[in-house]
């Protein structure tokens, strides 16, 4: 889990929201992305976005998710949205390992 703290306000862990409006994600996929996100600043996205995003199809990104390795969906009613920055860190996190040397 991440943490991140500044003097102004206490931190929680774990996708918790902060006093400062901030919200740690958990996104420990590298320390780039290992950061809090301001919910105001971030938008929230659909599976049709993420298709597009990235070209694969939405039942491979519902096998990821059964499994753990993507995002869960915020769940709206009926809808599923996720985090425009959970994506992306996904995204971010997939090009690393894609780069590393075995």
């Amino acid at each position: 889990m991440c943490s991140v703290s500044d003097n102004s306000s206490r931190v929680k862990k774990g996708g918790k929201l902060q006093e400062n409006g901030y919200i740690c994600l958990g996104l420990c996929f590298s320390t780039v992305f290992c950061s809090t996100v301001n919910l105001l600043d971030d938008k929230l996205v659909d599976m049709a976005f993420i298709t597009t995003f990235t070209g694969l199809t939405d039942k491979w990104f519902y096998k990821l998710i059964s499994e753990g390795k993507f995002p869960k969906p915020i769940k709206l009613g009926r809808s599923s949205r996720w985090l425009h920055s959970e994506v992306h860190a996904w995204m971010q996190e997939r090009i690393e390992l894609s780069r590393t040397p075995a």
